[in-house]
């Protein structure tokens, strides 16, 4: 058995101003240090914090675990951070992970220790909960706790240092939430003045709640404090799976934030198992009414092969004036992430997001990124508009043409995700070539996007076609155009740069597109044989498509730029898109 030695050393430091305490995490590192190069060779990991979602009360505890990411035979670790002890009392750091074993720190002159040791010849590898940090609040206020460098050691005893750069952000309350409570805060404060001070406003019964307006206002005010670039205000409610829960906001309110923080949320939280995240920017033009946020338990029928892992809901947003009630279903190019906490044990692997049919109970895609957590798995859905929204898990036969294909396994993973189906229900027809139609309703469908009502205006499509409703929704969205000639040729293929540059548009419309300048596509392209031949309109992005992995060559060295794509590289083209951004797994 390996022994280890306690022999780190603690810095106090000084953060603009004030007090910090300095907390170096530590297992005592090998005697025999490691070779260089095979220290430089280890792939570094990262490493995050995560900070409680409901605020704190004074005298109460803080818990802040720090998560590793990437592990590689991880064996031992020293993390250094910082944080106001006037403000929080570190009062104990634990490994939890089996195998490691933590000692309360000691000090109070603004000098923290705390020393953790490997028990055995364990390590860790992947994803995974490291140590938890244990504070008891001493004053009422907000403020960060802030993670700067990780060493590590693995098994092979090679060493590396992360400069990280990770906070949370924590708010500490008065007891009892009274009068003495701070303002609304970025991450997790719960504005003072909201409370359930009005009546059900149906015979649903729900539990409805107002939030004040000079309070939030505050919020997003001091939302500009924060160091890790995201401004959030968060509102907490009672979960309840009986009847609706309703957020009023002043729609004045609400349109001044959307003016001074347009990049800002607003995240509505019921309990620990669902979350409803909106851009503010969505309640510009809000500012003469009254704006009611409502989520509420749905039961469409049941549909054979479909079932529930999670509890449908939906979500609606009205804004009354006196002009009548207006209901918000369109987002434009704003997404909102509604968050579904799975179940124990539920295998999320096999989770699909979707929107429901009201009427029918039939699911369509929605894309869905699963993220793991200390509670369990977290399925985050994007989508640009409101309906119910569900986790489900499909069971479906598989396509008869597929076997044996080299894209067999990723297709049926895809198509039990709801993203793509076939031609027939037992043939995909992975080989041929995708049309234009198909590829503007595989694009609409794998962005999420919302029905438009825009009406086709090209010669040869009709407005009862299968696809109108796609082709509309891309074309609003500037993913795909017609031709100059007036024709959309509905029936033709897509050629691989077509793709290519449909593809850039789609990641332009959910996030930035790193941008690539003559000499470096050029650069990056002169590696495929026939790179003269592609268009030069689409050069940009075919190499942005190439440099971000959604486009790969031909096995002879070649990008056939202009030969069609086939509907297996279509999906999978599309899979990576999104996977890249986040927005699936």
């Amino acid at each position: 058995m390996r022994k280890w030695i306690m022999n780190r050393f603690w810095k106090p430091c000084a953060v603009r101003g004030w007090l910090a305490g300095c907390i170096a995490l530590s297992l005592a590192l090998a005697a025999a240090p490691a070779p260089a190069a095979q220290a430089a060779e280890a792939a570094a990991p990262s490493f995050s914090l995560e900070a409680p979602i409901q605020p704190a009360t004074a005298g109460g505890t803080v818990v802040v675990r720090l998560r590793g990411a990437g592990l590689q035979r991880l064996f031992a670790l020293e993390a250094t951070v910082t944080y106001d002890d006037e403000w929080l009392r570190l009062d104990a750091v634990r490994g939890t992970v089996e195998g490691f074993a933590g000692t309360a720190p000691g000090g109070g002159d603004g000098t923290a220790k705390a020393f953790l040791t490997m028990l055995g010849n364990d390590e860790v590898s992947g994803d995974a909960a490291l140590l938890e940090l244990r504070f008891t609040a001493l004053d009422v206020r907000s403020g960060t706790i802030a993670l700067t460098t990780i060493r590590t050691e693995d098994a092979d005893g090679n060493r590396a240092v992360v400069e990280a750069d990770a906070t949370v952000r924590v708010n500490v309350r008065a007891a009892g939430n009274g009068p003495d409570s701070p303002p609304a805060n970025d991450e997790a404060g719960e504005p003072p003045g909201l409370a359930k001070n009005r009546p059900p406003s149906d015979a649903s019964g729900a539990a409805v709640y107002e939030l004040d307006a000079a309070a939030f206002e505050a919020a997003v005010a001091s939302s500009r404090d924060t160091t890790d670039g995201e401004r959030k205000i968060v509102v907490d409610m009672d979960a309840s799976t009986e009847g609706a829960s309703a957020l009023l906001v002043d729609g004045g309110a609400l349109a001044r934030a959307a003016a001074s923080a347009p990049e800002a949320t607003l995240s509505l939280r019921l309990g620990d198992d669902l979350s409803y995240e909106l851009p503010l920017a969505l309640f510009a033009g809000t500012e003469d009414g009254e704006v009611e946020i409502r989520i509420e338990p749905s039961m469409p029928p049941s549909v054979d092969g479909v079932r529930f892992l999670a509890p449908p809901y939906a979500f609606r947003i009205t804004v009354a004036s006196e002009d009548g009630v207006r209901t918000i279903r369109d987002f434009g190019d704003r997404f909102a992430v509604r968050a579904f906490r799975l179940p124990s044990g539920v295998d999320g692997s096999s989770a699909a997001g979707a929107t429901i049919d009201e009427a029918t109970g039939r699911p369509t895609f929605v894309p869905t990124a699963l993220r793991e957590t200390e509670d369990g798995t977290v399925a985050e859905l994007r989508r640009n508009g409101n309906s119910v929204y569900a986790i489900v898990r499909i069971e479906r036969e598989p396509f008869a043409d597929l076997d044996g294909h080299w894209a067999q396994r990723d297709i049926e993973a895809l198509a039990s995700k709801l993203l793509v189906s076939g031609r027939t229900d037992d043939r995909f027809a992975p080989d041929e070539s995708i049309r234009r139609s198909e590829w503007a309703a595989l694009l609409v469908r794998g962005l999420g996007l919302v029905p438009v009502d825009n009406a086709l205006s090209y010669e040869d499509t009709r407005e009862d076609a299968w696809y109108a409703e796609s082709v509309a929704a891309a074309q609003a969205a500037g993913l795909i155009e017609g031709f100059p000639d007036g024709r959309f040729l509905p029936d033709e293929p897509v050629t691989r740069e077509q793709m290519a540059a449909t593809l850039v548009r789609a990641r332009s419309l959910i996030g930035a597109m790193e941008s690539h300048d003559a000499a470096a596509y050029a650069d990056l392209l002169s590696a495929y044989a026939d790179a003269t031949s592609i268009g030069g309109w689409a050069k940009p992005s075919v190499a942005a498509a190439v440099q971000a992995g959604w486009l790969q060559g031909m096995g002879d060295g070649t990008m056939s730029p202009r030969q069609p794509t086939t509907r297996a590289q279509a999906a999978l083209a599309l899979h990576r898109m999104l996977t890249s951004s986040g927005w699936m797994n």
